[in-house]
């Protein structure tokens, strides 16, 4: 997977949160959703320019790790390997003044698919003590028992 694609399965569920908070055009929200829909993957620059914090972030990183910040091993470390959830744990940014529950919504989780209905998916995440329902926007083949990453209500891999 290209770390373009990488970055926009990740950050996507983010986007109607930027718009809401006019962050980001309607048009540019209309063209990331289109593009979500069809498998298209943005142009960097699109990219970098709608999601202004996560690229901060992924260039802090890649400058410890002395790798650019579109090379892969950054952004999985950044969404997959917690440092995303980190921000949000620290308070930085807009999770400063966020309800618990929506910094729940905003980390990466990790959790089993339960059950699987009319293609709403329910994904229990911490040990079981919280499900969530999601959606399956990039048709992954999921069945009940697969592991899988979720960001706000959507699923993002299969854990393999």
């Amino acid at each position: 997977m290209k770390p373009e694609q990488y970055f926009f399965r990740y950050a996507w569920p983010c986007t109607e949160v930027l718009l809401e908070k006019k962050k980001v055009s309607q048009q540019r929200f209309n063209d990331l959703k289109f593009a979500a829909n069809n498998n298209i993957i943005p142009l960097r620059n699109v990219l970098e320019d709608t999601y202004k914090t996560a690229f901060e972030n992924l260039k802090n990183i890649a400058k410890a790790m002395k790798k650019d910040h579109w090379d892969i091993s950054v952004i999985k470390r950044y969404f997959d390997e917690g440092e995303h959830n980190n921000f949000i744990n620290s308070g930085k940014g807009e999770f400063g003044h966020a309800p618990e529950s929506l910094k729940d919504m905003c980390r990466v989780h990790e959790g089993v698919i339960d059950s699987i209905n009319k293609g709403f998916i329910r994904v229990e995440y911490d040990n079981e003590r919280k499900a969530r329902m999601c959606m399956n926007p990039y048709k992954i083949k999921l069945k009940p028992g697969d592991r899988v990453k979720i960001h706000y209500g959507y699923v993002i891999e299969k854990i393999i």
